[in-house]
């Protein structure tokens, strides 16, 4: 009974599995059939045309550029000449004068601080007692040379004599003994040597004299250079200028050579500012020839061309500053920037103004705008110009050419304002490289969105070509 069991039991699993696998069959039929139906009943889309809108742009054409470019660039003045005033000689400060204060203005000669003069005055006084004393030992070598001389004169005499007599004795030889023939020579003798001596001793006093002589100069140099120390203990401007610092007071000990006073040269200024390669280019470019730099090219690397330069305060932008662009700021470019540091000379840093004069000082931050002369000719220097609208932040601008944008990216070389239907307009001067730009093209001044390269346009003349010009030009 068990056996019989249990295989209907296993018979019946069977047919369950079976039922199964039919049943999963059954519905992927249904639903493959119903795929192919629902697929016959669906209608092909229709074709239909591109909604897509064409961007529509005014455009301007671009015009070549000739004549001045304004170079604007930043500086910060700096002195011409600071001068760091140091105390020439030693002693202590007797008096500090009202004017020797940091900020006054000071005129050349205008005494600053005065140094204790007592020592420098009794070094005077034993100098020129050594004069007096070299003078007069002068004086009496002088006086013993001319009795020296008039001794000489006599000691001749005397030798002539006694050699007149010795020649007579000589012939006398058969009448005198030869006691007297030995005392006449000796004579003779002693009367050449006394002349002798007194010939040594003129030469000496004269030999003396040279020696008496250069201790004198020696003394009134040395009495000279009291005079000058005594000179320098009063400490004046050294220029008309403005008192930068003071360091010593009253009563301060000061050593020769330190440091005392801080002055600084304000009948010139100059402004430091920095150019990158791209301005000093131009620069050189359109400069008028310098024949010293023409005939010393290893010179002309060294030196920049003079440029004229026009400054104005930021805050004040209707009181101006002439000056002139002349040499670097030592050599080579800053190594931050990557620009090159250059000096602007000032002749005048004062100003006259409405309100009274203006000058210059350190510190001042001032725009500089240099003018730079260009020529359409110059085939190597391709300026163009076109409204500022048509220039977008990354410095590129859209031009098109049969109906296609196209972009090209360009330098910036001025920015100027010219005047258009009675209204002012904003025009920028550029640069454009491998010739992709060129007079006559048409530059985008309109807003395009999402611009790219290739995009088809239409020109706004095409539309409105009985109401609107596309091509604005700039008179």
């Amino acid at each position: 009974m068990s056996t019989t069991l249990r295989a209907h039991s296993v018979k019946h699993s069977q047919s369950r599995e079976i039922a199964k696998y039919l049943i999963s069959a059954i519905v992927v039929a249904i639903g493959i059939a119903a795929f192919f139906f629902l697929k016959a009943l669906a209608k092909p889309p229709e074709t239909q045309k591109s909604t897509a809108l064409v961007q529509q742009v005014a455009t301007y054409e671009i015009q070549p550029y000739a004549g001045l470019l304004d170079m604007m660039v930043s500086g910060v003045v700096v002195p011409h000449r600071e001068i760091k005033i140091a105390a020439e000689v030693a002693g202590r400060i007797d008096k500090r004068f009202p004017a020797c204060e940091a900020g006054n203005f000071v005129s050349k000669g205008e005494t600053l601080l005065q140094i204790d003069q007592e020592e420098y005055e009794l070094e005077i006084k034993t100098l020129e007692a050594d004069v007096s004393q070299s003078e007069k030992r002068i004086e009496e070598n002088l006086q013993q040379i001319i009795g020296e001389v008039r001794n000489i004169e006599l000691a001749k005499n005397d030798f002539e004599l006694q050699k007149k007599e010795s020649v007579r004795n000589t012939r006398l030889t058969n009448v005198l003994s030869q006691t007297e023939l030995d005392q006449s020579q000796r004579a003779l003798n002693s009367t050449e040597t006394l002349l002798t001596t007194r010939q040594n001793n003129l030469a000496t006093l004269k030999a003396g004299t040279t020696r008496l002589q250069a201790a004198l100069d020696f003394s009134e140099r040395q009495l000279e250079k009291a005079k000058l120390n005594l000179r320098r203990t009063t400490v004046t401007a050294p220029d008309d200028g403005v008192i930068v610092r003071t360091i010593v007071h009253e009563g301060d000990y000061v050593a020769k050579g330190m440091q005392i006073i801080t002055f600084e040269d304000t009948k010139q200024a100059e402004v430091l500012c920095n150019l990158t390669p791209t301005d000093l280019k131009w620069i050189r470019d359109n400069s008028p020839a310098d024949a010293e730099l023409v005939e010393n090219n290893a010179r002309s690397v060294y030196r920049i061309p003079k440029t004229l330069v026009t400054m104005f305060d930021p805050s004040d932008p209707s009181v101006t500053w002439s000056g002139v662009l002349e040499r670097f700021d030592g050599i080579g470019r800053d190594d931050v920037t990557k620009t090159i540091p250059c000096r602007i000379s000032i002749r005048q840093p004062i100003a006259q103004t409405p309100n009274g004069p203006q000058a210059l000082v350190r510190g001042m931050y001032v725009k500089c705008r240099m003018e730079v002369q260009t020529s359409s000719s110059d085939a190597n220097q391709r300026l163009f110009s076109f409204p500022a609208v048509a220039l977008h932040p990354s410095n590129h601008v859209w031009t098109v050419k049969d109906k296609k944008l196209n972009r090209v990216d360009v330098s910036v070389v001025d920015r100027t304002e010219t005047i258009v239907d009675g209204k002012p307009e904003k025009i920028v001067i550029v640069t454009a490289p491998d010739d992709s730009l060129h007079p006559g093209d048409a530059v985008v001044v309109s807003p395009l969105s999402q611009p790219s390269p290739g995009s088809t346009v239409i020109l706004e003349s095409e539309l409105k070509s009985d109401s609107f010009d596309p091509v604005l030009k700039l008179e």
